[in-house]
């Protein structure tokens, strides 16, 4: 027995290949999708909290002040965690000689609450007693780390003491120890004391 193919058998054939060809296209997509980007919700740089006349002080082992911090207003940040102040106060206590006292316009507080960034004109003072001279020091952006008492800065540095004035580009500061490392461009004047 022979059979004969007509031509409306092969355009049903065809189309059938052409529909199981589709379908089979389709079901691979719905396997393997294209990887669609995930949205990603950026939380805004928004303060979630405020304190406003706060003062912090942070103690030693033995439970003695070694350093207190005080400002006008703390805004702290979600989204990173850190913090602004403005106009931070830090005083740096060391048991042989007076505090040194930090001033600044404004402050940044790393998340992690150990290095505070002392924006624009930065002023450090420490007050005279019967041993040790009055020393001020006028700088710009300070990075403080709260852990070691070292304070830093690249900028222009002027240091006036009770008996020398002295001039630097960039300072690294351990406040605690009363030590100043001075890095470039050096310069300084020093008057003999009864002279």
């Amino acid at each position: 027995m022979t059979r004969f193919i007509h031509r409306s058998n092969v355009s049903i054939f065809i189309a059938v290949l052409l529909l199981a060809l589709l379908s089979l296209w389709l079901r691979g997509q719905a396997r393997d999708p294209a990887p669609a980007e995930a949205e990603v919700l950026a939380v805004p740089h928004i303060p979630d909290f405020t304190l406003e006349e706060f003062e912090a002080v942070a103690m030693d082992a033995d439970g003695v002040p070694r350093q207190r911090m005080t400002g006008l207003k703390l805004l702290h940040y979600a989204d990173d965690q850190t913090a602004t102040v403005d106009h931070p106060h830090v005083v740096i206590y060391n048991a042989k000689t007076p505090p040194w006292m930090i001033d600044a316009e404004r402050g940044w507080l790393s998340a992690d609450g150990n290095i505070l960034r002392l924006k624009d004109e930065v002023v450090a003072l420490r007050e005279r007693d019967k041993l040790n001279e009055g020393i001020k020091i006028d700088t710009y952006d300070v990075d403080v780390d709260l852990l070691t008492d070292v304070a830093v800065t690249d900028r222009e540095v002027l240091i006036v003491a009770d008996s020398s004035v002295t001039e630097s580009v960039g300072m690294r500061a351990r406040f605690a120890e009363n030590r100043l490392f001075l890095k470039d461009r050096v310069r300084g004047h020093y008057a003999v004391p009864g002279s």
